[in-house]
């Protein structure tokens, strides 16, 4: 998941040889504390920063959950506005309806008067 130079990351890693290869000599193992402190302190690096790291996730994790929120907020709110359109639409519709219904009945009355 993450590149790494470490040998101890290898896939495939042989454990004896990796441990022969750091202390070669009897002598060598004279600094076994030295690469153990080593060790522990890479361990608490990782360690602050997966804490970090799980931190900054929920953290982003709130914000989305406050964007989703707000976008179903909106989306709601949109279909609101669609509904209240189509609604004036109809009214809109029946009124214009309703004139020109009452322009054929006085189209109808002008045509009668004309003709007697």
């Amino acid at each position: 998941v993450f590149n790494s130079e470490d040998k101890l990351d290898l896939p495939g890693l042989d454990i004896t040889d990796y441990i022969n290869m750091k202390f070669p000599t009897v002598e060598s193992l004279d600094k076994v504390e030295n690469e153990i402190e080593t060790i522990d302190d890479e361990m608490k690096e990782l360690e602050t920063l997966t804490r970090e790291k799980v931190r900054e996730q929920a953290k982003m994790e709130e914000e989305m959950k406050g964007n989703l929120s707000t976008i179903n907020q909106e989306v709601t709110d949109l279909i609101n506005r669609i509904g209240s359109i189509k609604e004036k639409a109809e009214v809109s519709e029946n009124l214009v309806k309703a004139i020109c219904s009452d322009l054929k009945s006085l189209d109808c009355a002008k045509k009668n008067i004309t003709f007697t």
